[in-house]
């Protein structure tokens, strides 16, 4: 029950912190709750991913805590179970939820972010789309002002007025009698379609100044940042690690490809390295011992992630192999935990 509750504590919190990053897109005015429940499906692997591990620490620092308050370690120890013998079934815990998490790191996590990468970009173009007001200035997107005198209930705008600035060297202004906006099938993008208008375009740097008359139009607009960078766009985790490799064997620099590869591998290893630790800190003493154990499990947490980083920051500069950049917190972990748990057998601190 421990480990439950704690994984939906953090399941949620994690969740929340991500909805937090995004709340520029998913406030949006052209969200509705399904597409809110659909991130949160999207979402769901890769969070669980993520809590499991630090659940499984807590979870056994308190139910080997419990044992502890109650006596039960003292009688353990007196019929010569020792903290080796202890480590067992938290191992075993852990080996069960390191095959989960390699099963979901192969199959339902990449195709969970990639459809939230997906359906994050649908939802940009959307609120762009749903962003313009009649006689309202809209510069949301870099670079780039409209202006539309009447927006019909069509969605196609009547009087527009456009400045584009994106060519730095040479603004243009538009005028046309009609307009409106086609979403792209993929990637951030919309296509601005024009209908009978004018193009007024300038050259500071040598004076020139040019007007163009059109029937039909389009200009292509990149809407990402209309609602801030696609937080939820992830390119490396949206991959299996099987399609890591492939990328690896064709790009001209495999390194990231395949730090992150054994990055993903680690985290099946990673409920492990936690699982011997935590026992180690639960059998470190009683009280404010143990509660010092948990503060310092979710410090560890922070560090586990940290180290994770400049690992992956290494190996994708070549200082480290990518084994190496990859699993070099479950490493320093694994040694953090086997020396607790030598010490605690030698300490016969079970009780």
């Amino acid at each position: 029950m421990p480990l439950a509750n704690w994984v939906v504590f953090f399941f949620f919190l994690f969740l929340a912190m991500s909805f937090l990053r995004g709340t520029e897109l998913l406030l949006g005015s052209a969200v509705g709750a399904m597409d809110l429940l659909a991130f949160i499906l999207y979402l769901t692997p890769h969070f669980l991913l993520q809590a499991m591990p630090i659940a499984l620490l807590l979870a056994i620092l308190l139910g080997l805590g419990r044992l502890s308050e109650d006596g039960e370690l003292t009688a353990m120890r007196a019929l010569g179970i020792g903290p080796w013998k202890l480590l067992a079934w938290p191992m075993s815990l852990a080996v069960g939820l390191g095959l989960a998490s390699l099963a979901m790191t192969w199959t339902v996590e990449p195709w969970g972010m990639r459809a939230v990468s997906s359906s994050a970009n649908e939802l940009i173009k959307r609120n762009v789309m749903g962003d313009v007001r009649p006689e309202v200035f809209y510069d949301d997107l870099p670079n780039f002002v409209l202006y539309t005198e009447r927006v019909l209930p069509t969605g196609v705008w009547q009087n527009v007025l456009i400045h584009d600035s994106r060519d730095g060297a040479a603004p243009q202004l538009l005028l046309a009698r009609e307009g409106h906006l086609e979403p792209e099938t993929e990637h951030a993008e919309v296509r601005l379609l024009l209908t009978g208008g004018n193009l007024h375009r300038t050259n500071p740097g040598q004076g020139d100044y040019a007007v163009a008359d059109f029937e039909r139009g389009q200009l292509r607009l990149s809407v990402e940042g209309a609602m801030g960078k696609n937080t939820f766009k992830r390119p490396h985790e949206e991959l299996t690690p099987t399609q890591l490799l492939e990328a690896a064997a064709t790009d001209p620099n495999p390194l990231p490809f395949l730090v992150t590869f054994h990055s993903r591998l680690g985290r099946a290893v990673m409920p492990l390295a936690f699982a011997l630790l935590a026992t180690a800190l639960a059998l470190g003493g009683r009280g404010a011992r143990r509660g010092r154990g948990i503060l310092l499990s979710l410090v560890g947490y922070v560090l586990y992630y940290v180290l994770m980083q400049v690992g992956a920051g290494l190996g994708a500069r070549g200082q480290l192999p990518p084994i190496v950049a990859g699993q070099i917190a479950n490493l320093v972990f694994f040694a953090l935990g086997a020396w607790a748990m030598v010490r605690a057998a030698r300490e016969g601190t079970v009780a």
